[in-house]
């Protein structure tokens, strides 16, 4: 906050914009409020989460603040921030495992 306001309490609300690309498993941020009591900064945490699948090279989390119902603060410039989550898994490899069972005869092929 800007500047600490003369009212106590007040909260801001911050959510998943919906132009994020990052799948709820790869983070534990759910949306809530924040609640300013004599303060001019408050925070909150979450974690980014190993899922050990083979996605995107980057996914983006973009985070928004909205303000409440008591029309007692204002959404400043900075009221989006974008995480970018970068990939860390390799992608799935594919074989043939062929047995030969004869002459010139390859008999139940699997791809695995």
């Amino acid at each position: 906050m800007s500047t600490q306001s003369g009212k106590d309490g007040i909260t801001v609300n911050y959510s998943i914009d919906p132009s994020s690309t990052a799948d709820t498993d790869d983070h534990t941020l759910s949306a809530g409020i924040l609640t300013y009591t004599n303060s001019t900064s408050e925070s909150f945490s979450f974690n980014i989460t190993e899922d050990d699948l083979d996605e995107s090279d980057e996914e983006t989390l973009v985070i928004y603040l909205s303000g409440n119902n008591e029309s007692d603060l204002t959404i400043g410039d900075n009221g989006t921030h974008t995480i970018t989550i970068t990939d860390n898994d390799g992608m799935p490899t594919v074989g043939i495992d062929a047995t030969d069972s004869g002459n010139e005869a390859v008999t139940n092929p699997s791809v695995t």
